[in-house]
């Protein structure tokens, strides 16, 4: 998911999710796989989100962050990408107007998401 902000700078938002299984593990990036190893030492499912500046089609990171499910939680991609993307825009160091367009994106992208089931 690519936001161009108030401020003229350009994000690129990209999300993964760690796999319930090994069988989808064959084929998976290194991101992938990095993120389904640290899932199965802690026992839990992850989600990750990655904040890139895209500038003339070069990525820099500027954050990342990470987030779990409790063990006897079920597993929401939803809530990943809303408690990951958090975690990611506290790292990035945006300014409060960036972090506003940024969520104002997320939301149009995926609906408000609810912690409640």
């Amino acid at each position: 998911m690519t936001v161009t902000l108030s401020t003229g700078r350009t994000v690129k938002l990209h999300w993964v999710h760690s796999s319930h299984n090994n069988v989808t593990r064959e084929g998976a990036g290194a991101q992938r796989q990095m993120l389904d190893d640290l899932a199965r030492t802690r026992g839990r499912r992850l989600s990750m989100c990655e904040v890139s500046q895209v500038d003339e089609g070069e990525y820099a990171t500027l954050g990342q962050g990470i987030a779990m499910t409790h063990p006897n939680d079920t597993f929401r991609k939803d809530l990943g990408r809303k408690h990951s993307l958090g975690k990611a825009l506290v790292a990035a160091s945006l300014t409060r107007a960036e972090r506003d367009d940024v969520w104002a994106a997320f939301k149009a992208q995926f609906g408000i998401v609810s912690d409640n089931v």
